[in-house]
């Protein structure tokens, strides 16, 4: 155990800093501004602080204030009830039976999507691959989330470039607190942007007649048929900008019910005489944008990162290729051959280890603890760990860590004897995420159909690095050249 009296705002690759420090120390204290944290990459100390212990570390008062703007009080940053109705909510959409349903959905966004591969091909000009695989997977999500496509495989959209500038100012202030001070104008614009383009499908939603609202399976849909189902819950709450309901408060405490349920004016079922309840236009707001960002970015991520070491390593494309041609046979894929893409599945697996999407992590202590190593944990303190340090170290993973190596996971053996709590790519205990499966699926689907058809060839020169971001996207795109096999 070390200790660090001051943490310098981390301007440039933060993560490898992590990686560095955590070289020296298992698990350090530091103090940025303030700011009480602990830092760690022991598995014990994770598994406590998000399994063993869970009640006990939330999503505290510093991430909060970093993600509210974007997120509000959606799943990712709220904790208790809150946190437990919009999970349980959720989470029929993603039980088997329903995510069979998912894959006609992300098939039918295939024509799109090729589309803008086989113009490269035609022009003999690169394309940028992680943008492409954004555009899908938010098209595809908007199916599930939305109930229709986004159409940004046809066209620009300017949520993508709003939603991508926010997260990105949010990861920098992060690592930069005093960001929030001298970078405010373009990023408040983008929040409005975000608002415009969420409010906007809810409000085509409302317009719809209830009856038809409720025959439909996407997630807002779920939300806005729901009725009477949040108890007054105390919550810390402040102005959401452009919200668009009159909902604007101060800050301080709030009721939830006053703030995310308003009475339905389209309703008399209520036999007291009273309008009976729906929640507002700024909680599907929140719900949207938390839920949209696990489904348009870990999986864009993913793929992004999947094809990047493709192209670097042909000895590896070469085995799925035959994996596909032995399991697939050049047919369109169904829910069960996916499940058969073993070796496919170890590539992102290993892809999700060197390049988890959503490196960092950070609870905090509601009470005074003592973690299983003895260290004092007070009230207040932030424990951090990172994805992208814990899944890289040595002492965890063996000499061979830096590789990659998907031949690893294929290794019963080996993979017994990994600590639970050492790999978490999509977080870990109860906060585990819902849309784990439908993120393989959909990875699944794409690289298999993507690589029946066309190789990839990176443009030579182009710099290679991850963005400051709450999701780990490449900073500058990947450009490839597009060849048909």
């Amino acid at each position: 155990v070390g200790h660090l009296s001051h943490k310098t705002p981390n301007i440039k690759r933060p993560l490898e800093r992590n990686f560095t420090s955590h070289s020296a120390s298992v698990t350090f204290s530091s103090l940025m501004f303030s700011i009480r944290g602990i830092s760690t990459t022991e598995p014990e100390l994770i598994k406590h602080s998000t399994h063993s212990n869970f009640g006990n570390y939330i999503k505290g008062d510093y991430l909060l204030h970093l993600m509210h703007d974007l997120f509000g009080s959606g799943i990712f940053v709220v904790n208790g009830a809150q946190w437990k109705h919009q999970r349980n909510t959720a989470k029929p959409l993603f039980r088997t039976h329903n995510l069979q349903a998912m894959l006609p959905v992300f098939i039918k966004e295939l024509p799109a999507y090729f589309a803008q591969l086989q113009n490269s091909v035609d022009s003999h000009a690169p394309i940028d691959i992680q943008n492409l695989f954004q555009r899908y997977t938010l098209d595809s999500f908007g199916e599930i989330g939305f109930g229709h496509s986004v159409g940004a495989l046809e066209r620009p959209v300017d949520f993508s470039t709003h939603f991508d500038y926010v997260q990105s100012e949010i990861g920098k202030r992060a690592n930069n607190p005093l960001r929030e001070y001298f970078v405010y104008k373009q990023y408040k614009e983008s929040i409005k942007g975000v608002d415009k383009f969420v409010y906007d499908i809810i409000a085509k939603r409302r317009a719809e007649p209830q009856d038809q609202v409720a025959q439909r399976t996407d997630l807002l849909s779920r939300f806005m048929t729901m009725r009477n189902v949040v108890a007054p819950v105390e919550i810390e709450h402040e102005s959401n900008s452009g919200n668009t309901n009159g909902g604007s408060n101060s800050g301080g405490i709030t009721n939830a019910t006053a703030l995310y349920i308003e009475s339905d004016p389209s309703s008399d079922s209520a036999s007291d005489g009273e309008k009976s309840q729906r929640y507002t236009d700024l909680f599907l707001r929140d719900i949207l944008l938390n839920f949209l960002v696990a489904g348009r970015d870990t999986t864009a991520v993913l793929l992004t990162w999947t094809f990047y070491v493709l192209c670097t390593r042909p000895d590896i494309e070469k085995k799925i290729r035959k994996e596909l041609d032995d399991v697939l046979n050049g047919e369109t894929p169904t829910y069960e051959s996916l499940g058969k893409l073993t070796y496919l599945k170890a590539v992102f697996d290993e892809t999700l280890r060197l390049y988890p999407p959503v490196p960092g992590n950070i609870k905090q202590a509601v009470e005074d603890d003592v973690l299983p190593n003895g260290f004092t944990v007070r009230k207040g303190t932030e424990i951090s760990f990172n994805a992208w340090t814990i899944h890289r170290l040595p002492r965890l993973w063996g000499a061979d860590a830096a590789d990659f190596k998907p031949e690893r996971w294929l290794d019963e053996d080996y993979v017994s004897k990994l600590h639970p709590f050492q790999y978490f790519p999509f977080h870990a205990g109860p906060r585990l995420c819902l849309g784990k499966a439908m993120a393989f699926l959909e990875a699944k689907l794409v690289a298999a159909v993507t690589l029946q058809k066309y190789r990839f060839e990176l443009v030579p020169g182009q710099s290679i690095n991850y963005a400051e971001s709450l999701t780990l996207p490449m900073q500058k795109g990947l450009m490839v050249h597009v060849h048909p096999l």
